[in-house]
């Protein structure tokens, strides 16, 4: 087994009170097992937090929209590809179930702004595509959309984001190539659904707390 490190490579900013930093967090679960590199739960740690402080911004940015981040990324997908797409592959490029997918584009169509054809090769299968009213709404967002995303991102230089996402990009292929032991259901000790859990107690669905992640 690879031994752990002394200390885990990245360094978070020292937080004050009771809040623990996410290394420090890391440290500590890892120091109940050797099963645990302090690293591996830095790195996802890190990733919610990065995902939630992210996700704040978009919902601050898209609030006037009405579009929910979903929402507006299939809409920015349709939008980009300006052609009749299957449902398997808008959810394939958003890198969501498409199960979850039938929802988001109903919204859309309601909006006006997206709509939906039968195939003519096959008619159990739906195309959904960008509405000319959709293109247009869309358009007039990017201007600031996109200042929004480089006032972002200019806090990593452009070789730092050529790295970062070649890192993630390794870190996907990762996670695709390996299973995943599901957890022992005989240890299930809160009852009800993640998003009730989540509801009465204030943590994520994953079981971290949201409040470590921002």
């Amino acid at each position: 087994m690879t031994g752990k490190p002394k200390s885990a490579s990245v360094e978070t900013p020292p937080a004050s009170g009771h809040v623990l930093r996410l290394i420090d967090q890391a440290r500590l679960s890892a120091a109940e097992s050797d099963l645990l590199n302090p690293s591996t739960l830095l790195v996802v740690l890190s990733l919610y937090r990065a995902y939630g402080v992210l996700d704040r911004k978009s919902a601050e940015e898209m609030a006037p929209t009405k579009l929910t981040r979903l929402q507006w990324n299939a809409l920015a997908v349709l939008y980009r590809t300006r052609d009749q797409t299957s449902m398997g592959e808008l959810a394939e490029m958003m890198a969501i179930q498409q199960t979850n997918l039938s929802g988001i584009v109903k919204g859309l169509c309601k909006k006006g702004v997206v709509k939906q054809t039968l195939s003519r090769h096959d008619k159990r299968s739906r195309l959904v595509s960008i509405t000319k009213k959709g293109a247009q709404f869309f358009s007039a967002l990017l201007p600031t959309h996109w200042a929004n995303l480089e006032r972002l991102m200019s806090g990593l230089s452009e070789s730092d984001r050529e790295t970062l996402v070649k890192l993630l990009d390794q870190l996907v292929s990762s996670i695709k190539q390996h299973e995943i032991a599901p957890l022992d259901k005989r240890h299930k000790v809160l009852p009800g659904r993640p998003e009730d859990q989540e509801r009465a107690g204030g943590r994520s669905a994953d079981g971290e707390s949201r409040a470590q992640n921002g």
